[in-house]
């Protein structure tokens, strides 16, 4: 059970950072 909460905090996670990425990237 706390394997599945930290996996799904992981992509919630990993999404955040990559829309943040693509957003600064394509900033400039």
């Amino acid at each position: 059970m706390f394997q599945e909460e930290k996996k799904h905090y992981f992509e919630h996670y990993f999404n955040y950072y990559l829309n943040t990425i693509l957003t600064l990237y394509l900033k400039y």
